[in-house]
Protein backbone atom coordinates (compact mmCIF):
# COMPACT_ATOMS: atom_id res chain seq x y z
CA UNK A 1 0.00 0.00 0.00
CA UNK A 2 3.53 1.88 0.93
CA UNK A 3 3.82 1.91 -3.16
CA UNK A 4 0.56 2.87 -4.13
CA UNK A 5 0.72 5.67 -2.13
CA UNK A 6 4.20 6.86 -3.59
CA UNK A 7 2.84 6.62 -6.93
CA UNK A 8 -0.18 8.90 -6.45
CA UNK A 9 1.77 11.11 -4.16
CA UNK A 10 4.52 11.12 -7.39
CA UNK A 11 1.41 11.47 -10.15
CA UNK A 12 0.27 14.61 -8.31
CA UNK A 13 3.63 16.21 -8.31
CA UNK A 14 3.79 15.56 -12.39
CA UNK A 15 0.43 16.67 -13.30
CA UNK A 16 -0.74 18.73 -10.36
CA UNK A 17 -2.76 18.70 -7.16
CA UNK A 18 -6.07 17.87 -9.22
CA UNK A 19 -3.75 16.78 -11.96
CA UNK A 20 -4.77 20.32 -13.65
CA UNK A 21 -1.24 20.13 -15.62
CA UNK A 22 -2.70 16.94 -17.73
CA UNK A 23 -5.60 18.81 -19.57
CA UNK A 24 -2.98 20.56 -21.48
CA UNK A 25 -0.92 17.74 -22.13
CA UNK A 26 -4.04 15.62 -23.84
CA UNK A 27 -4.87 18.57 -25.74
CA UNK A 28 -1.42 19.09 -27.32
CA UNK A 29 -1.36 14.84 -27.43
CA UNK A 30 -5.03 14.83 -29.12
CA UNK A 31 -3.82 16.83 -31.96
CA UNK A 32 -1.24 14.68 -32.82
CA UNK A 33 -2.78 11.66 -32.72
CA UNK A 34 -6.23 12.49 -33.20
CA UNK A 35 -9.61 12.07 -32.07
CA UNK A 36 -10.07 8.99 -31.81
CA UNK A 37 -6.62 7.89 -30.49
CA UNK A 38 -7.16 10.62 -27.50
CA UNK A 39 -10.50 9.66 -26.46
CA UNK A 40 -9.77 7.20 -24.54
CA UNK A 41 -6.84 9.15 -22.79
CA UNK A 42 -9.05 11.66 -22.05
CA UNK A 43 -11.40 9.45 -20.30
CA UNK A 44 -9.17 8.21 -18.38
CA UNK A 45 -7.97 11.45 -16.81
CA UNK A 46 -11.83 12.15 -15.93
CA UNK A 47 -11.80 9.42 -14.15
CA UNK A 48 -8.52 9.73 -12.57
CA UNK A 49 -10.33 13.23 -11.27
CA UNK A 50 -13.22 11.51 -9.59
CA UNK A 51 -13.16 11.07 -6.01
CA UNK A 52 -15.26 7.68 -6.08
CA UNK A 53 -12.10 6.04 -8.26
CA UNK A 54 -10.34 3.65 -6.15
CA UNK A 55 -6.62 4.63 -5.32
CA UNK A 56 -5.79 1.19 -6.62
CA UNK A 57 -7.07 2.20 -9.83
CA UNK A 58 -6.06 5.97 -9.68
CA UNK A 59 -2.57 4.41 -9.65
CA UNK A 60 -2.88 2.38 -13.47
CA UNK A 61 -4.23 5.45 -14.81
CA UNK A 62 -1.22 7.84 -13.42
CA UNK A 63 1.44 5.10 -14.80
CA UNK A 64 0.00 4.50 -18.17
CA UNK A 65 -0.74 8.65 -18.35
CA UNK A 66 2.94 9.17 -17.10
CA UNK A 67 4.40 7.07 -19.78
CA UNK A 68 2.97 9.04 -22.37
CA UNK A 69 3.94 12.46 -20.77
CA UNK A 70 7.12 11.60 -19.06
CA UNK A 71 9.95 12.21 -21.36
CA UNK A 72 11.68 8.70 -20.75
CA UNK A 73 10.22 6.32 -23.01
CA UNK A 74 10.99 2.48 -23.04
CA UNK A 75 10.73 2.14 -26.65
CA UNK A 76 11.23 5.55 -28.36
CA UNK A 77 9.13 5.97 -31.32
CA UNK A 78 12.27 8.34 -32.84
CA UNK A 79 14.40 4.43 -32.95
CA UNK A 80 12.06 2.78 -33.40
CA UNK A 81 9.11 4.54 -35.65
CA UNK A 82 5.56 2.57 -35.40
CA UNK A 83 6.43 0.52 -32.27
CA UNK A 84 6.99 2.87 -30.20
CA UNK A 85 3.77 4.92 -30.12
CA UNK A 86 1.92 0.93 -29.86
CA UNK A 87 3.87 0.35 -26.65
CA UNK A 88 2.02 4.12 -25.61
CA UNK A 89 -1.19 1.97 -26.75
CA UNK A 90 -0.69 -0.91 -25.12
CA UNK A 91 -0.33 1.32 -22.11
CA UNK A 92 -3.46 3.21 -22.18
CA UNK A 93 -5.52 0.32 -23.59
CA UNK A 94 -4.12 -1.66 -20.21
CA UNK A 95 -5.10 0.92 -18.22
CA UNK A 96 -8.40 1.81 -19.85
CA UNK A 97 -9.70 -2.09 -19.07
CA UNK A 98 -9.00 -1.56 -15.67
CA UNK A 99 -11.31 1.47 -15.31
CA UNK A 100 -13.74 1.24 -17.72
CA UNK A 101 -16.12 1.03 -15.16
CA UNK A 102 -15.60 3.84 -14.19
CA UNK A 103 -16.91 6.08 -17.02
CA UNK A 104 -19.98 7.50 -16.25
CA UNK A 105 -22.27 9.11 -18.80
CA UNK A 106 -21.44 12.54 -17.65
CA UNK A 107 -17.93 11.73 -17.95
CA UNK A 108 -18.75 10.52 -21.52
CA UNK A 109 -20.73 13.87 -22.49
CA UNK A 110 -17.60 15.90 -20.91
CA UNK A 111 -15.02 14.05 -22.97
CA UNK A 112 -17.70 14.17 -26.20
CA UNK A 113 -17.76 18.13 -25.54
CA UNK A 114 -14.39 18.99 -24.92
CA UNK A 115 -13.17 16.67 -28.23
CA UNK A 116 -15.91 18.53 -30.29
CA UNK A 117 -14.10 21.89 -28.87
CA UNK A 118 -10.86 20.94 -29.72
CA UNK A 119 -11.67 19.50 -33.28
CA UNK A 120 -14.37 22.35 -34.13
CA UNK A 121 -12.15 22.53 -37.67
CA UNK A 122 -13.18 19.03 -38.41
CA UNK A 123 -16.87 19.21 -38.22
CA UNK A 124 -18.82 19.46 -41.36
CA UNK A 125 -22.32 20.53 -41.47
CA UNK A 126 -25.16 18.75 -43.14
CA UNK A 127 -27.44 20.88 -45.06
Amino acid sequence: MKDLNQLIDLGRQWFGENYNKLLPKIKMYAKQVGRVAAKPVLELYFVLKEDSTPRSEKAWIIAALAYIFVPLDLIPFRKFGLLGWLDEAAAIAFAYNKVKKHITPQISFEVDRLLDLWFSDNIVEVI
